[in-house]
């Protein structure tokens, strides 16, 4: 699979879109690879910098602000399981990567997902970085197509609680 087409799916997974088998297993196929091939440094488009990616396992300043939003989610709906997922934890981040986190919650009303967007963007912008938050209930891993995703199988086993 094509990187493009490994983000597509990715994205269309996150987004908790169709996969076909076929997609699912070349997607868990990038996610293994990705893995193994993590990049040395990411040189700025002007390339007076060089940045050194993260080494692997989640830092104590992402666990300070993944732990923020978990206290702050707890107000609104505690939730199921929360992790940490993606790049910086598996050491490949750079300066731009964002901060992936897994939410499962028993319901998931819009008004509930609108706040948990904006307390992922206000922590996020406070610590100067960009939290992702992938908000997912029990029904929809039990009974949707997001529960069979190879994602969803990456964060159970990769990603780090909080």
């Amino acid at each position: 699979m094509s990187d493009d087409a490994g983000r597509e799916s990715h994205d269309r997974a996150v987004h908790r879109d169709y996969l076909t088998r076929e997609e699912q297993v070349a997607l868990a196929e990038v996610y293994s690879e990705s893995v193994q091939d993590v990049p040395i440094t990411l040189r700025e488009a002007a390339g007076a910098s060089s940045y050194s990616v993260r080494p692997a396992g989640l830092s104590d300043a992402d666990r300070r602000v993944a732990a923020t939003l978990k206290r702050h989610l707890a107000e609104v709906d505690p939730p199921l399981d929360f992790r940490v997922f993606g790049s910086r934890v598996r050491g490949g981040a750079t300066w731009e990567s964002d901060l992936d986190i897994f939410i499962e919650l028993e319901v998931a009303t819009p008004a509930t997902r609108r706040r948990i967007e904006e307390l992922a963007w206000e922590i996020g912008f406070a610590a100067g970085l960009v939290i992702s938050p992938f908000v997912v209930t029990r029904h929809d891993l039990e009974t949707g197509a997001v529960g069979a995703s190879p994602l969803i199988q990456h964060i159970k086993t990769e990603g780090v609680p909080v």
